[in-house]
């Protein structure tokens, strides 16, 4: 089987086995891919030798591992920097514009891995094998997912978006996975305390330019939403115009309570609604609420009656 078969056919496996919550096989296919590739990039370096068309192949092979080497020590550096046409100029720039960060680097064959299960492994709808695995709620699907960004945890970044603009963290809490949500910020909060990445992932706007905390209101669900405010306290700002504000999908849905959980929560909290409008037109538009601000530090919100 060619190189490009055998990837394809190695990524539908861990869609499938992604959701079916099989571990077990995503751990094999994973190392698996990781093995495969260090034996085709060595292989294809050493060839280079044969001619210039073998050194730009060995150039392009290279390019998915950062740390790959000829068996004289050549990176794909020494193997691009020996050849003086445009290929090899062109191989150089595909390499720059992959924009793969020195944390996936650093990983050697990892990297390599991680880099194709983003790059080839994904359903029709753009979801990668995280957005199938947040899609499960089971202790199963926690610890695929653990697995999973053991080897590829660009994965859990703003960049990992299916066709809709979601990020896997989206699509879990659609689906009112509260667990999964807190596994998946655990596994992207960083140990050194600097928490800028999980931020960005947290205030990732969607192609409805929606955060995660827009799809935790849609389900009324007050504990996800003091989970996600807890991780960024200023969640609730995003967006701050041209867009409908979490606050503003909460009155619109006459959610008096989580209204005032997120007032409570941030009172410099975005007012802005679509078209123009604002959390007072949603609060009007709701016809369930009512909002009284005081001073702007007091925030109620009581059921009105139907009038009749």
């Amino acid at each position: 089987m060619d190189p490009a078969s055998n990837v394809q056919s190695m990524s539908n496996e861990l869609l499938m086995a992604a959701g079916q919550g099989d571990v077990e096989q995503i751990k094999r296919l994973l190392q698996q891919h990781e093995e495969e590739v260090v034996l085709h990039v060595k292989n294809e370096a050493e060839d280079a030798v044969d001619g210039q068309a073998g050194r730009a192949a060995a150039a392009a092979a290279m390019a998915v591992d950062a740390d790959a080497a000829t068996a004289t020590g050549d990176s794909i550096l020494h193997v691009v920097a020996g050849g003086g046409d445009a290929i090899f100029l062109e191989c150089a720039t595909a390499r720059k514009e992959r924009g793969v960060r020195a944390d996936e680097q650093a990983g050697g064959p990892a990297a390599a891995a991680a880099m194709a299960v983003d790059a080839d492994a994904a359903t029709a709808t753009g979801d990668s094998i995280l957005h199938v695995v947040a899609g499960g709620g089971d202790a199963i699907f926690l610890e695929c997912a653990t697995v999973i960004v053991g080897k590829a945890k660009h994965l859990l970044g703003t960049r990992n978006r299916n066709r809709n603009g979601d990020t896997p963290l989206h699509c879990a809490a659609r689906l009112g996975h509260a667990r999964m949500v807190t596994h998946l910020l655990g596994l992207a909060r960083p140990g050194d305390g600097d928490e800028t990445g999980l931020k960005e992932i947290l205030r990732a706007q969607n192609g409805k330019g929606e955060t995660v905390l827009h799809e935790a209101i849609r389900l009324e669900d007050k504990d996800m939403v003091g989970v996600l405010l807890s991780a960024d306290s200023q969640l609730a700002r995003v967006p701050l115009a041209d867009g409908a504000s979490p606050l503003y999908l909460a009155l619109l849905l006459g959610l008096g309570d989580i209204a005032r959980q997120l007032f409570e929560g941030d009172q410099e909290l975005s007012y802005s609604g679509p078209d123009g409008q604002n959390a007072f037109h949603a609060a009007i538009l709701g016809r369930q609420a009512k909002v009284v601000l005081c001073k702007g530090t007091k925030f109620q919100c009581a059921r009105a009656k139907d009038q009749k």
